[in-house]
């Protein structure tokens, strides 16, 4: 329970509430996040019902087949079994995708990020709290990437048996890095079938947006290595549930504490020299003891 008291201890201090008002809190931080994922749902549900009326191609398949597609255009996958063959089904797809595409984008990194928290939890819970990263580590990313691409060999070969274990990996493989040949391709027979490979699809979704939030990372400090640090006043950082730069921060404390924010910067370098020059104490006084 370490994790779960960690969490909650976290999650208590960024909405700054007390334990009586923790399960109000926690509904309320919840709806969006909710709201988003259910959008998402009747979304691609809408989508499929649509092109099935639209499109005589489309409609000919069985609903579950026709879900499928509908959520593997959204997310780039394509396998390009079923597609639209009418001009009317087309332009359909061509709008339906404007909207889809970034909203798929959007609902499953925003749930890869849980993915995140949930490993700095446990970092934190059973680790050097100092030593916390910001983000799942590179090598992490890889094991659940090459972990999911077993699950789905199992899944596809042993419970669905529409082809042998390496073929099933690596349509696995094909599909989660949204490439698509469509030289294998799971075929739902049955409304269960669908929906756990799309769950299987949306969750390899989630842990490949990850593995590219790790490269980010890297690719950030090896742009900025060697550099200083300028461009402080443009630094945007989130604040009382918007984002704001540091200027716009700065300004607001002073407005709220009526001074100018040109006093307030003065007195934030004061400050910053007292502790300066109260550390180098500390550190001398130490020197002199030892």
């Amino acid at each position: 329970m370490k994790p779960y008291h960690t969490w909650k201890q976290e999650f208590m201090q960024d909405r700054c509430c007390s334990e009586r008002d923790f399960v109000k809190e926690l509904l309320v931080a919840s709806i969006p996040h909710v709201l988003l994922n259910l959008l998402l749902i009747f979304y691609i549900l809408l989508g499929t019902v649509i092109l099935r009326h639209v499109d005589e191609a489309i409609g000919k398949e069985e609903f579950p087949s026709a879900l499928l597609f509908t959520f593997t255009t959204i997310t780039t996958i394509g396998y390009g079994n079923i597609h639209p063959t009418t001009n009317r089904g087309k332009l359909c797809c061509l709008f339906y995708c404007v909207i889809g595409i970034p909203l798929v984008i959007l609902v499953l990194s925003n749930n890869g990020q849980f993915v995140v928290d949930a490993y700095l939890i446990i970092k934190k819970s059973f680790g050097n709290e100092r030593t916390v990263s910001k983000g799942l580590p590179l090598w992490l990313s890889f094991v659940l990437l090459f972990l999911h691409f077993g699950v789905g060999g199992l899944i596809f070969s042993t419970w669905m048996g529409q082809m042998r274990f390496f073929d099933a990996v690596y349509c696995s493989f094909i599909s989660v890095s949204t490439i698509g040949y469509g030289d294998l391709i799971p075929v739902p027979d049955t409304w269960t079938h669908a929906l756990a490979i799309i769950s299987f699809l949306s969750t390899g979704v989630i842990i490949l947006s990850t593995l590219f939030q790790a490269f980010g990372c890297y690719v950030q400090y090896l742009h900025y290595i060697g550099r200083r640090f300028t461009g402080t006043k443009d630094v945007e950082i989130w604040f009382g549930g918007r984002v704001l730069t540091v200027q716009e921060l700065i300004t607001l404390v002073a407005e709220e504490f009526g001074v100018c924010p040109q006093r307030l910067r003065a007195l934030l370098r004061d400050l910053d020299n007292i502790l300066e020059a109260a550390c180098h104490d500390t550190v001398t006084y130490l020197t002199i003891l030892i």
